[in-house]
């Protein structure tokens, strides 16, 4: 029984590290820069807009690096957040950072282009996966595994449960990114609570 007892709060101190990771200064530091980036690339109207869709992958792509290094940095027991790097600039360093955007902008690009798609239900599962497809290629670091039935089911299966609080924390998340995106904040506030959020 105390052997339970002290897993359960071993698994407790390692979920509360987990989530303290994006407050720590480095985090914090990261997000303010990237987030200053975003909001001056992103003032521009009509051509201008065009010009920042470079701009902006990179620095999607530097979150997604930043996160992922971030979960490796919680499961190897890691007591502080890691420094963001050049490195972590490029999509070559790291196959894991442009699966998720590049699958986030072909189901955009699939309900833009086929409206008689219905938009729910796509949204719907791809919620339902998000997780486990994100732990799937955490775990084995294979970027087709983000879309790998097996890989899929093996996350879920493992988390048991907790994959259901995992789903909750990410509706609540993209809820209240959406909130924030949609606020009177200015640019700045408003994209680093954002990225925030994302981490």
């Amino acid at each position: 029984m105390k052997s339970s007892e002290s897993a359960i709060g071993s698994n407790h101190m390692t979920l509360m590290r987990a989530l303290s990771f994006p407050l720590h200064m480095s985090s914090v530091l990261f997000i303010i820069m990237s987030a200053s980036i975003l909001a001056l690339v992103t003032r521009g109207q009509g051509a201008a807009i065009l010009m920042s869709i470079l701009p902006i992958y990179m620095m999607m792509v530097w979150l997604t690096q930043f996160a992922f290094t971030m979960i490796d940095d919680v499961a190897n027991g890691r007591r502080e957040a890691a420094t963001a790097t050049q490195e972590m600039l490029s999509p070559f360093g790291d196959p894991r950072c442009w699966v998720h955007p590049a699958l986030a902008a072909a189901i955009a690009l699939t309900l833009y282009f086929f409206p008689q798609v219905p938009p729910t239900p796509v949204l719907v599962v791809a919620w339902l996966l998000f997780p486990a497809s994100i732990g799937a290629i955490a775990v084995s670091s294979r970027v087709l595994d983000a879309l790998n039935p097996v890989a899929l089911w093996q996350v879920i299966r493992g988390m048991g449960p907790y994959y259901l609080l995992l789903l909750a924390a990410t509706l609540l998340a993209g809820v209240l990114a959406l909130w924030i995106l949609r606020s009177d904040l200015w640019s700045l506030p408003r994209i680093a609570l954002v990225e925030l959020v994302l981490l």
